[in-house]
């Protein structure tokens, strides 16, 4: 597990800005190193807690090839370095098709049920 490091705000929290598109880059907020302990609460809080997204909707996400893909149950977002993000709508079916290019290892039993899940987001 990486340590990453990030650094602080100048602004008091009051003044910081909020989530107010889909996109917004707010950098870092502190200099802390990351480390182990932080990783495992945080995966246990965005796993268990009842309002985290992560339990009530589909998230896929993959490094590869120069770019990194997130899938939800409703879009797909690709990032390439330089480049501008590309966001878009799933488009009907797409949803199984880029399951499988981000190799996601499913039964056929397992993909079904995704898909049922998936399409009563």
């Amino acid at each position: 597990m990486g340590g990453g490091v990030v650094r602080p705000s100048a602004r008091p929290r009051a003044e910081q800005p909020r989530l107010a598109a889909r996109h917004l880059d707010l950098g870092p907020i502190h200099e802390l190193q990351v480390q182990p302990p932080d990783l495992v609460s945080g995966h246990h809080y965005t796993s268990t807690h009842p309002v985290s997204h992560f339990r009530h909707g589909l998230m896929v996400t993959k490094h590869a090839d120069g770019r990194h893909t997130s899938v939800t149950h409703r879009a797909v977002t690709v990032r390439r370095p330089g480049e501008p993000t590309e966001h878009r709508d799933l488009a009907d079916g797409e949803l199984q098709h880029l399951v499988h290019d981000l190799g996601v290892p499913l039964t056929v039993d397992e993909e079904a049920r995704l898909l049922e899940v998936a399409a009563g987001l």
